[in-house]
């Protein structure tokens, strides 16, 4: 929460001071457990009842969930969650297990209602030709975005989409 490299840095910078993260118990920020809770064994993957059982142990730890806009879960590799990350548009909490900055900033930008940073390819015969009907899309293919496949800032429309931009720095088109 409070290092140079932090979540919490990167968001306070992309979104021009708008987002910061703070903690409840601590100003500097809550994390709670490491808890160990029943985990189901058939390869299925089950967030909401993990979640469930965590919030459950860290409420002995003074956790209240309607402190909190915003949880993440963070749990070992299991194989039935062959994700490094998960969280829903708007939503409101994110699991990871892949504990990486890339990835816990990527999913708290779904949270915050922003979809991923796609890529349109074109090519034609391994050449790169202009926009046409021989294009295709890549879900994660933005390199400049932290929604497509870095750790840069949200593009513009994405920092629009979160609230951030103010009506001085847009232009409708």
């Amino acid at each position: 929460f409070t290092g140079a490299s932090s979540t919490n840095a990167y968001y306070q910078e992309s979104s021009f001071g708008k987002l910061a993260f703070t903690g409840h118990i601590r100003s500097d920020g809550d994390v709670l457990g490491w808890y160990t809770i029943p985990l189901e064994s058939s390869g299925t993957c089950p967030l909401s009842l993990w979640s469930s059982h965590a919030r459950d142990l860290a409420a002995a730890d003074g956790f209240v969930r309607e402190n909190y806009d915003e949880i993440v879960y963070i749990f070992p590799p299991t194989s039935g969650c062959n994700f490094a990350g998960v969280s829903i548009i708007g939503g409101a909490d994110a699991w990871v297990h892949d504990f990486s900055f890339y990835t816990l900033a990527h999913e708290q930008g779904h949270n915050w209602g922003v979809h991923h940073a796609n890529a349109y390819y074109c090519y034609e015969g391994g050449v790169r030709v202009p926009v046409s009907n021989i294009c295709s899309s890549n879900e994660y293919g933005d390199p400049y975005s932290v929604m497509g496949g870095s750790t840069y800032h949200f593009n513009n429309m994405h920092k629009g989409q979160a609230g951030w931009l103010d009506i001085a720095n847009t232009v409708d088109i």
